[in-house]
């Protein structure tokens, strides 16, 4: 009679821990995007456990950010998703806009450069059609308010300068950031956006009003001071 081996180098399958019990264990950084997504969406659809239709959801736009920043119209079209997902997802977006304003009023500017491009991102993408607008500075670069004072095509007929002058010395503000989105995505300056800059960076000039950037949102934030155009 062989008497059987009790040693075996057989691995024992561990059931994988569901998202928000590898929270509780390990902590919130131990997730992966998707399962972050996941604990958001709480569940999936028939067929399609949720760090499966999270993990989709990611593929489709790219990466967990732009999840987020997604329109109703395109999460929709993601089988699995519906209204009433949209509405989870756009809920922490707004979240994340609200806390990025709340910082952006208590910090500098020239030390939350990065910071404040994110929240103009959040503020400017959902737009349908182009909007311009304006983040106001103190003399120390701290944050007075922000802004949108124009929709519709930006050019020089449908932006007017001394409405952005007019406003900002109602505000006693003494550095300016312009800002507009691009609808299409490309957040590169057009022809059109160099001509309103120096345009309205003229005008401020005369009221000792400084312009010190613009930032084009498109899929990301552009800055045209990085990009040479304030020099």
């Amino acid at each position: 009679m062989e008497i059987a081996n009790m040693e075996t180098d057989d691995k024992v399958s561990l059931p994988t821990p569901l998202p928000r019990e590898k929270m509780r264990l390990l902590g919130a950084k131990s997730l992966s995007d998707a399962e972050l997504l996941a604990i958001l969406l709480r569940t999936g659809s028939k067929g399609l456990p949720v760090v499966k239709l999270a993990q989709q959801l990611i593929d489709t736009f790219g990466s967990l950010p732009q999840v987020l920043l997604a329109k109703e119209r395109e999460i929709c079209k993601v089988s699995g998703m519906g209204p009433v997902k949209f509405i989870q997802i756009n809920a922490i977006q707004e979240m994340c806009r609200r806390y990025l304003s709340s910082e952006i009023r208590r910090s500098n500017f020239m030390n939350h450069s990065t910071q404040i491009k994110d929240y103009l991102l959040s503020e400017m993408r959902g737009f349908e059609e182009e909007a311009f607008g304006a983040l106001f500075l103190d003399n120390q670069f701290g944050v007075i308010a922000f802004e949108i004072l124009f929709k519709g095509t930006i050019d020089r007929t449908s932006v007017h300068p001394r409405t952005i002058a007019k406003r900002g010395l109602e505000l006693n503000a003494a550095k300016i950031v312009l800002t507009h989105n691009h609808p299409s995505g490309d957040s590169s300056p057009s022809e059109a956006d160099i001509e309103i800059t120096q345009l309205i960076k003229q005008l401020m000039h005369d009221l000792d009003m400084e312009v010190i950037d613009h930032i084009i949102v498109g899929h990301q934030p552009t800055s045209m001071a990085e990009l040479g155009y304030f020099y």
